[in-house]
Order: C-alpha cells, then structure tokens, then sequence
C-alpha cells in the first residue's frame, strides 16, 4: 500500500474516531442524561415503600417469634397476626387522631363564627380610622392614592394566604388514595419479607 495513502487513512481513522466520541458525548448528554435524571428524581418515590417495609418487618419480628414460640403458630400465621395487630393498632391510633382533630376543628369552626362578626368589625372600624386620619392630615393626592392601595394590597394578600391555606387542605386529602397504596405495598412487603 501506498505510504502517504496509508497516512491518510490513518488520519481519517483518528478523526472518525474523535468525531464518533463527540457525538457520543453529544448523545449521552442530550438523551441519555435527562432520562437517569427523571429517573434518579422518581427512585426515592418507588423505594421508599419497601425501606418502610424492611423497618415495618424489623418491628414485628419479635412479636412473631412470641406467637411463634407460645401460641405454636406457624410462621405464615404468626407473620400475618402480627401484621394485623399492628396494622390494627395503627389504624386505631390514626382514626382517634383524626376524630380529635375532627372534633376540635368544628369546636374551632363554631368559635371562627363567633369571632368573625367581631373581627370584621374591628377591621372595618381599624380601615375607617386610618382613613379619618390620613384625611384629617390633608395629605396629598399621590400620597391618599398609595395609602389606598397599599391598604388593598394588603386586603389582597390576605385573602391569597386565605386561599393558599385551602387548597393546602384540599391537595392533603387528594393525597390520602396515594398513601393508602404506599402503606398497601409496604404491608405486603413486610409480610414478605418476615415470611
């Protein structure tokens, strides 16, 4: 072969090389990167359950060994009583909690209504004073006009955080479908994981 042919075509190889590691390089960083990323975002998500399962197995270990041991109850059974009575349990703790919860925010709400006339009353006598008294100052007009709006941006921000705290409220009970599923799977787990 031809000495400066087999040059060039060593040189060609090279250069396809580098030209192949920069769109490689290229590809990963476009493509490839974005996707681990999603991925890497949803991993704490699908893992979660199962390290609340490990700990949910952890904690019922040795209350199935006690029905293991004294009540003579297989493994299978023991694991799935002492599930039970822990799921129970928790159920239990969790709907006496909200049942308080329950229970004192309508006390709460009753109070809320209680107050609120006065409340609104006392804002009402609060808005007419400050306008009694910057009106009593003969200020001037851009200084009335920004006293004002100031005052109804404040009126505005109240009601965002108003309305803020609703839908708060509100996204914690759409949550409640997603948890139950959570603690389904985690439930499951454990029991095979003890099994």
């Amino acid at each position: 072969m031809d000495p400066e042919l087999q040059l060039n075509l060593k040189r060609l190889v090279k250069w396809a090389l580098y030209f192949m590691m920069l769109a490689t390089v290229y590809l990963v960083f476009t493509y490839l990167l974005p996707m681990v990323g999603i991925l890497a975002s949803r991993l704490p998500g699908i893992i979660l359950p199962f390290v609340f399962a490990v700990l949910l197995a952890l904690l019922i270990e040795p209350l199935v060994d006690v029905f293991e041991k004294h009540a003579r109850l297989k493994r299978v059974w023991a694991v799935l009583v002492s599930l039970l009575l822990v799921i129970t349990g928790f159920v239990l703790v969790v709907v006496a909690a909200v049942t308080v919860i329950i229970k004192e925010m309508s006390s709460l709400y009753w109070l809320a209504l209680a107050y609120t006339d006065r409340i609104i009353g006392q804002v009402m006598i609060s808005v007419s004073d400050i306008k009694l008294f910057y009106l009593q100052l003969n200020l001037p007009p851009q200084v009335q006009t920004a006293l004002q709006d100031n005052l109804q941006t404040g009126l505005e921000l109240l009601q965002k955080v108003l309305n803020v705290s609703v839908e708060a409220m509100i996204q914690a009970a759409g949550k409640l479908p997603g948890l139950l599923i959570f603690l389904a799977i985690a439930a499951v787990a454990a029991f095979l994981i003890t099994k």
